[in-house]
C-alpha cells in the first residue's frame, strides 16, 4: 500500500506556495505552462525532471535540493530560480512516500 503526501504548488511572484488542496490549485490554473508530476526518493539531492528547447532557448529544471523542492526556468538571457518553503521538523521530500508535484506559470 502505497502512501500518498501532496505537495500543491502554483508559483505566485517568485516562489512556490502550497495550496489547501487538490481542488483549489486546479481551479486556480491560469498560466499557459503546467507541469504534473508524482515522485518517491531517498536521496535528499536528485534531478526530477529536466525540459529544453533548443528552439525556443529555454529550459525547465525541476530537483531537489537538500530535500527541498527547486525549480529553475531559463529564458533567453534570463533566469529565475525558485525553491519550496522548508517543511516543519522532521518532515522531509526524500522519505520514500510518493510525492505530487503540480506547477503552473
Amino acid at each position: 500500500m502505497f502512501q500518498y503526501h501532496e505537495i500543491l504548488a502554483k508559483f505566485q511572484q517568485s516562489r512556490i506556495a502550497a495550496a489547501r488542496s487538490r481542488t483549489e490549485a486546479a481551479s486556480s490554473l491560469t498560466g499557459p505552462l503546467r507541469v504534473s508530476f508524482k515522485f518517491q526518493t531517498l536521496i535528499r539531492n536528485a534531478l526530477l525532471f529536466a525540459s529544453y528547447s533548443a528552439e525556443k532557448n529555454t529550459s525547465l529544471v525541476f530537483e531537489l535540493a537538500k530535500a527541498r523542492i527547486r525549480v529553475t526556468y531559463k529564458s533567453g538571457g534570463g533566469q529565475l530560480l525558485i525553491e519550496s518553503p522548508l517543511l516543519p521538523s522532521h518532515q522531509h521530500l526524500s522519505d520514500m512516500r510518493w510525492h505530487t508535484l503540480l506547477f503552473y506559470m
